[in-house]
């Protein structure tokens, strides 16, 4: 996988994160590439992925935020420089305008809510696991690596 991140400098990700992901990366013939320019993050991607700018800890920063982020809202005009068949994701909850706009999400290159549909089976498996497995085994929180 190719994977191009952008966002304005000042929320930039975090240099060891993107240095193991790009470890990852070259072990699997992937990339990973941080850009401040929208348009040329989605000038080649099949999958235009939103992400929510103001987390729930963070409410009072919300103007700021907005404003620092609109450039990066996904919109009409921001998938229209993405091929043809790209299309667009939000991991959910989706704050409409701000984002990603509305006629993006209800709009036919959207695939939000398959893409919801699909985590269920996965948290049902994951509750599953963790109701159902010997809790002498699980330890929480897991232990950190070095």
């Amino acid at each position: 996988m190719h994977l191009t991140i952008a966002s304005p400098p000042e929320y930039a990700t975090d240099a060891h994160v993107l240095a193991e992901a790009r470890e990852v990366m070259a072990q699997t013939g992937g990339s990973v590439t941080p850009t401040t320019e929208p348009i040329a993050a989605v000038r080649t991607a099949q999958a235009v992925y939103a992400e929510v700018w103001v987390p729930m800890d963070k409410p009072h920063e919300r103007e700021e935020r907005a404003a620092r982020l609109a450039a990066y809202r996904v919109d009409d005009a921001l998938l229209a420089r993405a091929p043809r068949e790209a299309v667009a994701l939000h991991c959910l909850p989706a704050v409409r305008g701000e984002e990603i706009t509305s006629e993006v999400l209800d709009g036919p290159r959207c695939l939000v809510w398959n893409q919801a549909a699909n985590r269920l089976p996965t948290a049902q498996a994951v509750l599953h696991t963790l109701i159902t497995s010997n809790r002498r085994r699980t330890v929480w929180p897991p232990a950190r690596r070095p």
